[in-house]
């Protein structure tokens, strides 16, 4: 048990080693090149998520704790699916599904 733990725990801690100890080289690189761009980028992506998320979650859960309507039972469970599954599964899931081939 302990040599196949080893075999999982020592790549993985030379990836994290290696990338927690860059060189100098490769970050004055990306400061000049892409930092900003993919700084930016990732801060409109948070952003536009969480206001979505919270417009669309604030709304859906509001209609459905305060509407009677046919479906509500369902919508009361699905509605918390996203929180079980996570999201680049389901990702797969969906391609799978509705893919061509699907």
């Amino acid at each position: 048990m302990v040599v196949l733990a080893a075999l999982v725990i020592v790549p993985l801690s030379l990836v994290v080693l290696t990338l927690a100890t860059p060189s100098r080289e490769i970050w004055q690189h990306l400061a000049r090149t892409l930092l900003a761009d993919m700084v930016w980028n990732t801060v409109l992506v948070v952003g536009g998520v969480a206001l979505l998320s919270l417009l669309l979650g604030t709304a859906l859960a509001w209609l459905v704790t305060a509407y009677e309507f046919p479906g509500r039972r369902f919508f009361d469970r699905a509605l918390v699916l996203p929180m079980a599954i996570p999201s680049y599964i389901l990702a797969f899931v969906f391609i799978a599904t509705f893919d061509y081939i699907g």
